[in-house]
């Protein structure tokens, strides 16, 4: 998991900078491993090492486990014989990103599991408690009200069609699933999914954070800037950003600015994003501007998820 990779990176970081070997530091962390498919991966590195292959290959003979971003990032390390700060860095950066990931699902954890309770009860009502109170009613023989007849109706047809209401569900879970899979319906999925209110401005908040801190990262570490894009857009997880990061990359290949690509897409990239990126571009310090618009951005989403968190609350309720 992405936490099994954090905690290596983190402990492997440290036993490096205390000057214990590649070799033995991977043969001991991965002896302590709860995971046994990623601790077999660890002990197949650690003998790919051992036997004369780079970190960053042997790393790159698992790349399910191990990103794109991630080999680029190890590989700068080893040649610019800075690998001990790259495993610090990387180790800072993905425990950045899986509290990121963390405070999100919290937000939105409660309201799910509030729907599904909802769903459940109002389920049980209506198999349970309203055919009593519609008999009541019916045999009183009064008026009964329109939205009265409506319940009524619906809870009849609940009874009776309940499977076709979880086969459709189901189908729809399962065709949404089976759409992402596919290019164009991850197109549709993703482009979708910033659309949705509340839960997109969040998404934008995220992709942009995950976009300025990779690329700050790997610039950092010495990663030369159309290559860093190109990592960036390939990680970024969502496939709007990821043509348009491509863009910039094709853009800054050819001489241009980042920027220049940027503020065509002002609802993806705001214009202080922008403006930002440029003043880094012109000023050679863009590893900095980034690291400052990163600061800004997760703050911004950690005020947003808590001004969710409090609204929610009471709505659902």
């Amino acid at each position: 998991s992405e936490k099994d990779v954090m905690l290596f990176s983190r402990q492997l970081a440290i036993m490096f900078k205390s000057r214990v070997s590649l070799v033995d530091s991977l043969s001991t962390i991965g002896s302590q491993l709860k995971s046994k498919n990623f601790r077999r991966r660890i002990f197949q590195i650690s003998q790919d090492v051992e036997a004369g292959t780079t970190f960053s290959d042997a790393l790159a003979k698992h790349p399910d486990v191990f990103a794109s971003f991630y080999i680029n990032m190890v590989e700068r390390g080893e040649t610019l014989g800075k690998l001990s700060d790259v495993l610090q860095y990387l180790a800072d950066h993905l425990e950045r990103e899986h509290q990121l990931k963390s405070k999100i699902k919290g937000a939105l954890t409660y309201p799910i599991f509030v729907i599904v309770i909802a769903f459940v009860v109002i389920t049980l009502l209506t198999i349970l408690v309203l055919p009593n109170l519609t008999q009541i009613l019916e045999e009183s023989g009064a008026e009964l009200p329109l939205i009265t007849q409506w319940v009524i109706a619906f809870s009849n047809f609940y009874r009776q069609w309940w499977w076709l209401v979880a086969l459709c569900i189901v189908a729809a879970v399962a065709g949404i699933a089976r759409l992402s899979k596919t290019k164009n319906g991850r197109r549709v999925v993703h482009r979708a999914l910033l659309k949705i209110p509340i839960i997109g401005s969040f998404l934008r908040l995220m992709y942009v954070s995950r976009f300025g801190e990779n690329l700050s990262t790997l610039i950092t570490g010495g990663v030369p800037i159309v290559e860093a894009i190109g990592v960036t857009g390939r990680i970024v997880g969502n496939e709007t950003y990821e043509r348009i990061i491509q863009q910039a990359k094709d853009s800054v290949a050819q001489g241009s600015k980042v920027a220049d690509v940027f503020e065509r897409y002002p609802k993806e990239f705001p214009p202080t994003l922008t403006q930002m990126i440029r003043v880094g571009e012109k000023s050679g310090a863009l590893d900095e501007t980034l690291a400052q618009i990163v600061t800004f951005y997760r703050g911004e989403m950690n005020r947003s998820v808590d001004a969710f968190i409090s609204l929610i609350e009471p709505l659902l309720i």
